[in-house]
C-alpha cells in the first residue's frame, strides 16, 4: 500500500512541475507575441502613414 502511494505522490510531484514548467513557457510565449503584436502595429502604422504621404505627394501634384 504504501509503495503505491509514494508512487502516486512522486507522480503527482512529476506533473506539478510539468504544470509549473508550462506555465513558464506560456509566459514566455505570451510576452513574445505580445512584443510581435506591437512590432506588427508599429509597422502597419509606418506602411500606412507612407502610402497616405505618396497619395497625398500625387494629389499635389495632379492638382498643378
Amino acid at each position: 500500500m504504501d509503495d503505491n502511494k509514494d508512487l502516486i505522490c512522486s507522480e503527482h510531484n512529476t506533473c506539478m512541475f510539468r504544470l509549473e514548467c508550462l506555465e513558464k513557457w506560456k509566459e514566455g510565449v505570451e510576452k513574445k507575441l505580445d512584443g510581435f503584436g506591437k512590432l506588427l502595429i508599429a509597422n502597419l502604422s509606418g506602411i500606412i502613414l507612407t502610402l497616405l504621404g505618396i497619395i497625398g505627394g500625387l494629389l499635389i501634384y495632379l492638382a498643378q
